[in-house]
């Protein structure tokens, strides 16, 4: 059994918008969910810049997935 055998998996489901007649544009492409990645994704769509989020993994991590992280970015986190 892999690490990956035990996390909640999350199967792919289309998003309402690629149904409507416009797709929506979305600026800014974040690919990777590691911990910086997602911190800008966050920051941007906090300042409501339409951000999307791309990540090859389909579980959520129990754990960090950094190899470091330094002291003060893990404050900022």
């Amino acid at each position: 059994m892999t690490s990956h055998d035990t996390h909640s998996r999350f199967a792919y489901r289309r998003a309402p918008e690629h149904d409507e007649p416009a797709s929506p544009i979305h600026p800014v492409a974040v690919i990777g969910a590691g911990p910086v990645r997602l911190a800008t994704a966050i920051n941007l769509a906090q300042q409501g810049v339409r951000t999307v989020l791309l990540d090859k993994d389909d579980i959520v991590s129990t754990g960090s997935r950094a190899i470091l992280l330094r002291q003060t970015d893990a404050r900022n986190f």
